[in-house]
């Protein structure tokens, strides 16, 4: 959406759209330059080589709050499922839930805090598959990892506490997901194919075609042999009526 946020400011925005590039690349903007992105989210996929994130590629001087990015990241160097590199100053109250994958200074949130903070942050320590949420950390920070159970539906509130969910967040659920953005619609969700929420709806296909397979020795028309010697074991006659007790019914 954005190659370069110099000094400006990104707000209430969101990108679904992959991005590939060289460097410094991010799902919503490429570089943060004494700028601030608040209340904005990420859901492409972003690949790159160095300084890749999955909603800002690099922060240098700036603000990143309030937002999020569940698109998969893929890089080599500086790779983090939120921003690649915050290069002192913030990120506070946002989180990052795609796969996370680099060789060098990789973090399911940021790869490298350098001297900077990253505060109130969250990862999805199983969708990311990565154990560390800063990949290098040089600066202050106060991060949760939590599973994806932990962070979907209703729990989300409860184990994302440093979240507003009074004015910026709201829960989603049927289907449980991650939290999204006051001013974005449920219905506007894209929730990717390979997510682990399904549709409480969907059942099971059932082939009407199929049918019992029968036995060809046995004839559907042969009834069963009835011997007419054993008498009931109680009668009584009532009028032109015959009562059997003791057996299946009346007859």
């Amino acid at each position: 959406m954005v190659g370069e946020n110099w000094e400006g400011t990104v707000r209430e925005s969101s990108a679904s759209g992959d991005v590939t590039s060289n460097t410094r690349v991010g799902g919503l903007v490429g570089e943060n330059w004494e700028g601030t992105v608040r209340e904005s989210s990420a859901s492409g996929d972003v690949t790159g080589e160095e300084y890749v994130g999955g909603l800002v590629g690099y922060n240098r001087d700036g603000t990143v709050g309030a937002s999020s990015a569940s698109g998969n990241v893929t890089g080599e160097e500086l790779v983090g499922g939120l921003v690649g590199e915050n290069w002192e100053d913030t990120v506070r109250e946002s989180s990052a839930s795609g796969n996370v994958t680099g060789e060098e200074l990789v973090g399911g949130l940021v790869g490298r805090n350098r001297d900077g903070t990253v505060e109130d942050g969250y990862w999805d320590t199983e969708a990311t598959g990565q154990s560390d949420g800063i990949g290098d950390d040089d600066g202050t920070s106060t991060i949760t990892g939590l599973t994806t159970d932990e962070m979907q539906g209703t729990a989300a509130a409860e184990n994302m506490a440093a979240l507003d969910f009074d004015e910026t967040w709201q829960v989603v659920t049927d289907p449980d997901y991650y939290p999204i953005l006051y001013w974005q619609e449920v219905a506007d969700l894209d929730i990717p194919e390979d997510s682990p929420v399904g549709d409480p709806d969907d059942e099971p296909e059932i082939d009407p075609g199929d049918e019992p397979e029968i036995d060809p020795e046995i004839d559907p028309g042969d009834e069963p042999e009835v011997d007419p010697g054993e008498p009931p074991e109680e009668s009584s006659l009532i009028g032109n009526t015959r009562l059997v007790l003791g057996g299946a019914g009346a007859l």
